[in-house]
């Protein structure tokens, strides 16, 4: 497989003036190493991820998944969702999708999942979902019991924790949290009657209210892009955007009838939503409308992540990851008055030059750390100049530098094997 490379503009000297994309992204899947059902996927950075699952699966990347490695769980348990504050900080949460009365507990690093920590929040009931604001403050929630929901919040990352759910019955599988005091909570209530619950709090979970629209099917997962607008997916299709807070949500309608547990907006325009047989569709509108996407797999596919619009990830049943990635061409134009291009391509790097006469600059490779991998002089003639350099640069975040007399043109670039 080429390498796939995601670029940014950047200002150096001369202001880079504009960038024209071609972008056809597809899905490829890539190897777990396992065939154990996979629930939660989170990349901290567009190489850096986990992921977790059944027997107490954990897998780590940090070369974009084209290796995944596993990290020894503390349990045997299903995980069933991850959330990373940073590269170094994250919790998991653990708990049975089938059985109410499996071990409830959290697992936390401190070290980028070198070593994971049994944590005890004090509930034996599953635990389904787990979402943080900063390294102290977060939820984790799951199955319910007699006495009530299980919503469990920690103010002191994790040392201990207060339920909040002793007024509300039912399962929840989903928890979103936007800030310490805003987070939301879909699930399912099994009493008048078993249907889909959206709740919300404004006060850190001291009230929780309830916003369910109608009588909807479970609704599994929910997700913010802003504190006003958010999206919710459930069982037969089911699909629920806000733009209000929660305060009154709409149906929308994803052409599909399989169960959804998977939802990811990049921004209250684009999003994702993943499910079973495979399925992953995506809106540019906002949920107006949903295109089905090639994955290629049938799995139930049960989270999906995103880095940007063109880089994300999906997990599913029987160990299945798959990954999307850009599959052409993207042109950064620099300079003025666009003497020079940098066109990136899969198998090597080109420089179109305008200019009239012969020029002579050098071509420079900085690595993240600022350390110069590559330096080569330029004979830069007017048309296609290559420069066979991508196959011996390793997956990571670089920064290139073209310097031609006064005249200097620079980009950042993210490469994925």
């Amino acid at each position: 497989m080429g390498y796939i490379i995601r670029r940014f503009v950047m200002r150096f000297v001369v202001l880079i003036c504009s960038i024209f994309s071609s972008l056809i992204a597809g899905w490829v899947q890539q190897n777990s190493g396992t065939t154990q059902n996979l629930y939660g996927v989170f990349f901290v950075d567009s190489l850096t991820g986990w992921i977790v699952g059944d027997n107490g699966t954990i897998l780590f990347t940090n070369d974009g998944g084209n290796t995944w490695n596993s990290q020894t769980s503390p349990v045997s348990d299903p995980l069933t969702a991850v959330v990373m504050l940073n590269d170094t900080v994250g919790y998991i949460s653990v708990g049975d999708t089938l059985n109410a009365s499996s071990t409830g507990a959290v697992l936390k690093t401190t070290d980028g999942g070198n070593n994971w920590i049994l944590i005890d929040p004090g509930t034996s009931n599953a635990l389904l979902d787990i979402d943080f604001v900063n390294e102290s403050t977060g939820w984790v929630l799951g199955a319910g019991s007699s006495s009530g929901a299980t919503i469990l919040r920690t103010t002191d990352g994790g040392l201990t924790w207060t339920n909040q759910g002793s007024n509300i019955f039912g399962w929840f599988y989903g928890i979103d949290a936007i800030t310490a005091d805003v987070a939301y909570a879909t699930g399912v209530t099994f009493w008048p009657s078993q249907m889909g619950v959206i709740y919300g709090t404004t006060d850190g979970g001291s009230t929780w209210n309830d916003q369910t629209p109608g009588t909807p099917p479970f609704l599994r997962e929910i997700f913010f892009v802003s504190p006003d607008t958010g999206f919710c997916v459930g069982n037969q299709g089911a699909i629920f955007s806000t733009t209000d807070g929660g305060n009154t949500w709409n149906a929308l309608s994803g052409n599909v009838n399989v169960d959804l547990d998977g939802v990811y907006f990049i921004n209250s325009q684009i999003g994702y939503v993943s499910g079973g047989n495979g399925t992953v569709i995506k809106t540019i509108d906002g949920g107006a409308t949903f295109v089905p996407e090639t994955t290629g797999v049938t799995e139930h596919i049960h989270d999906v992540f995103f880095i940007h619009n063109s880089r994300g990830w999906g997990v599913g049943n029987g160990g299945v990851i798959i990954a999307k990635r850009i599959t052409t061409d993207i042109v950064e134009m620099s300079g003025k008055e666009h003497d020079l291009r940098i066109i990136w391509k899969e198998n090597g790097i080109f420089i179109f030059s305008n200019f009239k006469n012969i020029r002579y600059g050098t071509f420079k490779i900085f690595n993240n750390s600022g350390r110069l991998v590559k330096r080569s002089v330029l004979e830069i003639k007017k048309g296609l100049n290559r420069i066979n350099t991508v196959n011996s640069i390793k997956p990571g975040v670089y920064f290139i530098i073209v310097q031609s007399g006064k005249e200097m043109f620079s980009m950042k670039m993210e490469i994925w094997r």
